[in-house]
């Protein structure tokens, strides 16, 4: 039977492992600790929304195997949005012997009140303050003594990048999880009226309890499922059983409550319960004034619409023309070193289909991605300096007004942002969005965003069409995409996926200056990742090309095709570029032009990659500059550019959308681009006739 004094949590029942959740509000230093607790190398940066659902780690202390989850960043249990549904239901249905609640030292009044919550839940649970290097530096002294007491849980702060600090909380959770655990009630005399109400409905719910066998009640108490009922939580419609949550709510028709007013008093007695509860531990006057001066004198400029827009405008277009400029003596270099690579295959492969194989479809069209390393690190190294810095939080906010107006929130231009780097996470990140139509609008979009797998093909293109103007050439095929991307997403919104534009509430995070280990860090995954998953599709996708290009409806033609264009012209490669050439003739792209684009659905590198191979200019980049300045004239080369910019999402990003939003959109998603793409590059054509 459960009674009402205690509950045991639900454990993992495991005497050498032990499983412990990160809960908190967002940009409290969940994932830091994470990091620092399991060797692990989560994303962090600093604005909300980065863990959009639970990662996992683990570590070993004392013959212990701790399984650590670090659940998204929440601000209590009374709202439908994703990020918590998916705390909620993790804290609710995962066995756990320890939540670790961690809460940013310098707010305790807002971040206490997930911890009143947490303990009206009768989790075992340790409260770990964060950023007690900034407590100090400022002068502010908290009793975390007496405020465990006033709490009834053990309390620490602890700073996320000190090491001593975060031994003392690995021997602290070892110490919490080595025996089941009997969590006491915590007293709810702030309910003040409605504690009686609460205990009459508690006392008749307990006898009926045993007759039940729901999961759940091992986890969480009656006394909570009745009290988030009561404040009208979200997760009281979906999470608690019915026949709890109908009694409840019968209640409060009998005693002919006003729901909502029940809600907002409760509420409002858990923060003047939070006061109480720090009026005696720290100076709650000195907590308010003491920080983020410098922080709030720069966002004085970063928030003024007028000024933050240019501001943005000026600092990524920065970003383009010094990732290009930097990087390019860099990449010349791996040219170099690739070409004479697939040279000496050659030469010591005696086979010469072999040696095809090795030096043309592998080191040739990998290689070219090799080339373009720099570009894409120089450019995840300043997008991840915006994200650290809390600028994007910034980003957010100052857009919000003018994103509105088309029909989305500020919050929207996070996922686009993150589509720099990627459009799969970046779809991810739309998880957040509340209206379901306004997230498939921004889903059906977000490939508009030039992805890092997109700038080789820029790079080689401008680089031999426009060598004296590439970098504003790319600066303005991004903006470009942001610019259509909005213009698609305002007729979206306003046609086919009408809704109302969900509010912007956030919580602007300090502005801090990020460790460059911790950007390094982010960055050498990032790229590693992009290398992994450009390797293995390219790997599939140019093997699949070199046997088209040395084979034909004739048969076996060999290697030399690729060396000999006339002989490439009997070769499949050039019959399926054929086939798409009325399509395409008013473009004036050759057949190899047109295949490269069709095995770009693969993964965009391809296309880059595949120049290399079906121009037999193995891994140099400098000849094939050459080859592409004879193949375009420069009205085709930005035609051509613009349609890479938006033609259909590649294979990784279609299954994206349609895991995300079902098959339909996928579709949607794939005709839309391909239509609108011939579209742009055939104005693109015309206007560089006219230039030209």
């Amino acid at each position: 039977m459960i009674t009402l004094s205690v509950l045991k949590a639900k454990s993992s029942n495991k005497v050498n492992s032990v499983n412990v959740l990160l809960v908190g509000n967002p940009n409290v230093g969940k994932s830091l600790i994470f990091n620092n607790l399991t060797g692990s190398r989560q994303k962090i940066a600093n604005f909300p929304g980065i863990t959009l659902t639970h990662k996992s780690g683990q570590y070993n202390f004392l013959e212990k195997t701790i399984h650590v989850h670090d659940l998204p960043g929440i601000y209590g249990f009374n709202s439908s949005n994703y990020e918590e549904n998916v705390a909620h239901n993790f804290i609710i249905n995962h066995p756990h012997d320890l939540i670790i609640n961690i809460v940013d030292a310098r707010k305790l009044e807002r971040n206490l009140f997930l911890t009143l919550q947490l303990r009206e839940m009768q989790q075992n649970m340790i409260l770990v303050l964060t950023f007690k290097d900034k407590i100090e530096r400022n002068g502010v002294s908290i009793d975390v003594k007496k405020l465990s007491e006033k709490l009834g849980i053990p309390v620490i702060m602890i700073s996320s990048q000190d090491k001593s600090d975060i031994k003392i909380l690995v021997k602290k959770i070892t110490e919490l999880t080595s025996e089941r655990t009997i969590i006491p009630q915590y007293p709810s005399t702030h309910l003040n009226q409605y504690q009686d109400l609460i205990d009459n409905i508690v006392d008749e719910l307990e006898n009926t309890v045993v007759l039940y066998t729901e999961n759940i009640l091992e986890t969480v108490p009656v006394r909570w499922i009745v009290i988030s009922v009561l404040m009208n939580t979200r997760a009281s419609e979906t999470l608690w059983p019915f026949w709890i949550v109908n009694k409840t709510q019968n209640v409060i028709i009998e005693y002919k409550l006003d729901r909502r007013k029940t809600s907002m008093d409760l509420i409002n007695y858990h923060y003047e319960t939070i006061t109480n509860i720090l009026s005696g531990c720290c100076d709650l006057s000195l907590m308010t004034h003491s920080f983020n001066t410098i922080s709030e004198k720069i966002d004085k400029v970063l928030l003024e619409p007028k000024l933050g827009l240019p501001i943005f405008v000026l600092l990524m277009w920065t970003v383009f023309k010094v990732t290009f400029d930097f990087s390019a003596p860099i990449s010349d270099i791996i040219a170099n070193y690739s070409k004479n690579l697939a040279e000496f295959t050659k030469n010591t492969i005696g086979n010469k289909l072999v040696a095809s194989f090795f030096a043309d479809a592998l080191i040739g069209g990998i290689g070219f991605i090799l080339v373009f390393i720099p570009q894409i690190t120089f450019l995840f190294f300043f997008i991840g300096i915006m994200e650290h810095t809390g600028y994007l939080s910034r980003v957010v906010f100052v857009t919000d007004r003018f994103l509105n107006k088309i029909g989305v929130s500020g919050t929207s231009i996070a996922p686009m942002l993150l589509g720099f780097g990627c459009n799969v996470p970046a779809i991810m990140a739309t998880k957040s969005t509340r209206d379901m139509n306004e997230r498939t609008a921004m889903i059906l979009v977000n490939p508009f965003m030039s992805c890092s797998a997109r700038l080789p093909v820029y790079v080689i293109i401008t680089g031999a069409l426009f060598p004296d103007n590439a970098g504003l050439i790319i600066s303005l095929l991004y903006f470009s995409g942001i610019i259509i991307a909005i213009t698609i997403l305002y007729i979206l919104r306003k046609t086919i996926l009408k809704g109302e534009t969900a509010y912007l509430l956030m919580e602007l995070p300090e502005l801090t200056l990020p460790t460059l280990r911790t950007t390094l860090a982010r960055v050498y995954l990032q790229v590693r990742k992009f290398v992994e998953n450009a390797a293995s599709w390219m790997a599939i996708g140019l093997i699949i090309m070199w046997g088209l290009s040395i084979t034909g409806p004739s048969g076996y033609i060999g290697p030399d095709a690729l060396d000999n264009s006339d002989l490439l012209k009997e070769t499949w490669i050039f019959r399926i570029g054929d086939l798409f050439q009325p399509f395409f003739g008013v473009f004036g792209w050759d057949s190899r032009l047109i295949v490269s684009l069709i095995f770009g659905f693969i993964a965009k590198e391809i296309v880059i990659s595949s120049f290399g191979l079906i121009y037999g200019v193995e891994g140099n980049a400098s000849s094939l500059e050459l080859i592409i300045a004879s193949q375009f004239s420069l009205a085709s080369g930005l035609a051509y550019l613009f349609f890479i910019l938006l033609y259909t999402p590649c294979i990784g990003t279609f299954f994206a959308i349609k895991q995300e939003i079902g098959s339909k959109w996928a579709y949607i998603s794939v005709t839309m681009s391909i239509v609108l793409a011939y579209g742009v590059a055939l104005v693109a054509l015309f206007v560089g006739n006219l230039i030209w």
